[in-house]
């Protein structure tokens, strides 16, 4: 979400648009200056400027993802693309990590222990029936740094699990760099990777509260 001068002069000459971005960077910037007044106190070893940057940046992504609400606009001739993250999403991180009374550090450390993971409830049959629908999906995923087994090791679950997406893997650090503005990406850490600067939409994937692939493919079919 960019930033953008809070002029609210700007509003009547660019639209409704544009004084919905004015009111987000408002509302952002008022709640992060709310939060720091509160939790300053507590923040201990944390600095402040790295709490209010990643509150920040969650703070955008929420907004980004009440900005979603709609659908992509259908009639739009340009590719309908979702990119789809793994841990969390496509992946079962967690119910491995716990199964095997592991951490996360060695989940990352053990070669092999990523493309031994089953997929998420659902989510084989709802990218398939993205793919049905017609979208573009690409898997977006964020391999851990300077562990090169895990980027083989991603792409080994996808030649298992989904191999009719082996030629669309895209492993990055930095997820902001996708995308156009009829893109959707599909995430569970939206403070993570850059989530915030991604072009389209975002759906946050959280089945805890709702979001989980039944939703999203009810919410994304045409």
């Amino acid at each position: 979400m960019r930033n953008l001068d809070l002029d609210t002069n700007a509003t009547t000459a660019d639209g409704p648009d544009q004084a919905y971005f004015i009111a987000a960077e408002q509302a952002v910037q008022s709640a992060v200056a709310a939060a720091m007044r509160e939790l300053h106190p507590y923040l201990g070893p944390v600095g402040p400027s790295e709490f209010a940057l990643t509150l920040e940046r969650r703070i955008r992504g929420m907004i980004k993802l009440a900005r979603s609400n709609n659908p992509p606009d259908f009639a739009d001739p340009a590719p309908r693309r979702v990119f789809i993250d793994m841990d969390g999403v496509s992946v079962d991180f967690d119910g491995y990590r716990r199964a095997h009374g592991l951490t996360v550090d060695d989940i990352k450390a053990t070669p092999g222990a990523y493309a031994r993971m089953a997929p998420m409830p659902g989510a084989i049959e709802a990218i398939r029936a993205l793919i049905e629908m017609g979208y573009e999906v690409w898997f977006a995923a964020k391999p851990a740094t300077c562990t090169a087994h895990t980027y083989s090791d991603k792409a080994s679950w996808v030649f298992e699990h989904v191999p009719e997406l082996s030629h669309r893997i895209i492993l990055t650090h930095n997820k902001g760099l996708l995308g156009g503005p009829n893109d959707t990406l599909i995430d569970d850490a939206l403070d993570r990777a850059a989530c915030e600067g991604f072009a389209g939409s975002i759906i946050e994937f959280n089945a805890a509260a709702g979001w989980d692939w039944p939703r999203i493919v009810h919410f994304l079919t045409p």
